[in-house]
Formats: structure tokens, C-alpha cells, sequence
């Protein structure tokens, strides 16, 4: 079955609607993307960037809270992937960061984060979209976290987490237009984080 094909009925019905409709998605995430960052994805994160490609109709997309999960996946894949590529450990610890964020005139959101999943994100371990996100900060130059912080990719984590919740909100009701700009938003980090 395919990722981004929500009705089963017609897939066996229609095997090249399906392909086509998998050749659409792929089409409407390269012209976000590039062809270039598309391919540099893993198969994991592009199969996840296929269920919520910009060509889905109402019908076709997830879930709200469907959506917002894998949002929140590929955020936690790509933020995790860059820790884990880092020489060395982060050492820094999680007040600094949020100061730095405060000296910076910036949302302290991710302050909630809880210490425990910061020191996770930190040494490599499973942890959350808020760890990761500040933990990726925490990693940051000067200039490397004026541009991240320059495309609000902070705020964005701290949305998809709170939106998503622990994931069982199943009557989640979030405006197809803002399903959209986050999905949009996430497509901005997947290039600014080089997937």
C-alpha cells in the first residue's frame, strides 16, 4: 500500500491512480523542496513527507492529529539526526539556552521542556520535539542560531508539540489553511536542516 493513497478500495481497483497519485505528491514536495533535498531524504522521511504532500485534497489528508504527528516526526528525526552527528555531547545547559533565547527578545516556550528529556536530547538518547529542538540550539553558534531562530524553526517545534499533545487527541480540529502553513513550515526546516 502505498503512504500517501488513503482509499484502499480504489487502489485495488485502480493500481495507476494510485502511481499517479504517488507521482503527484512527489511533484508537489519537489517544487517545495527541490529535487536535490528530496532525494537526500532518507526513504523514512520521504515516505512521511508523502502522506501530507501539498496535493492532497480535504478527503485524502490525514487526520488532524495524524497530521501533526508526522509533522512532529520529521521534526524529530531531522533535529536527532543532526545531534547525533555532532563530534561530541552538548554540555550546555538548558537555562543558558533559554536565556539565550530571552536575551534574544525571543519566545521562552520551550522552557516547559522537562530536564530529563533535555539531558536525553543532549547525549543521544529518545526524547521529545522540545528537547531535541533545544538541544539542537543549545548546539548552535552565534550565527547558526540567529538563522534558525530567524526562521522561527523554535516556535514551530513548540506548535507541533503542543498541537500533537502525547498523540490520542483523536477530535483534534486544526483549519485545513493551518494544517498547511505548518506543513509548509516543516518543509522550510527539512531544507534549512538538510534532511
Amino acid at each position: 500500500m502505498l503512504p500517501d493513497y488513503q482509499n484502499s478500495a480504489k487502489v485495488a481497483a485502480d493500481l495507476s491512480n494510485a502511481s499517479q497519485q504517488k507521482i503527484n505528491a512527489q511533484v508537489a514536495i519537489i517544487r517545495l523542496l527541490s529535487e536535490e533535498t528530496f532525494q537526500n531524504l532518507s526513504p523514512d522521511l520521504q515516505a512521511l513527507t508523502l502522506k501530507i504532500s501539498p496535493d492532497k485534497v480535504a478527503n485524502q489528508m490525514p487526520l488532524p492529529i495524524e497530521f501533526v504527528t508526522t509533522l512532529s516526526v520529521i521534526l524529530e528525526t531531522l533535529l536527532r539526526r543532526s545531534l547525533q552527528a555532532l563530534p561530541e555531547k552538548i554540555s550546555v545547559p538548558k537555562a543558558e539556552v533559554i536565556e539565550r533565547l530571552r536575551r534574544a527578545g525571543l519566545s521562552t516556550d520551550l522552557r516547559t521542556v522537562g530536564d530529563n528529556f533535555y539531558s536525553a536530547a543532549c547525549n543521544g538518547a529518545p526524547a521529545t520535539l522540545g528537547a531535541y529542538a533545544l538541544a539542537y540550539m543549545a548546539s548552535l553558534d552565534d550565527a547558526q542560531f540567529e538563522r534558525f531562530t530567524a526562521n522561527e524553526l523554535h516556535d514551530l517545534c513548540f506548535e507541533v508539540a503542543s498541537y500533537r499533545g502525547h498523540g490520542n487527541n483523536l477530535a483534534l480540529v486544526i483549519a485545513d489553511d493551518k494544517l498547511a502553513e505548518l506543513r509548509d513550515k516543516t518543509f522550510q526546516a527539512i531544507k534549512f536542516l538538510g534532511g
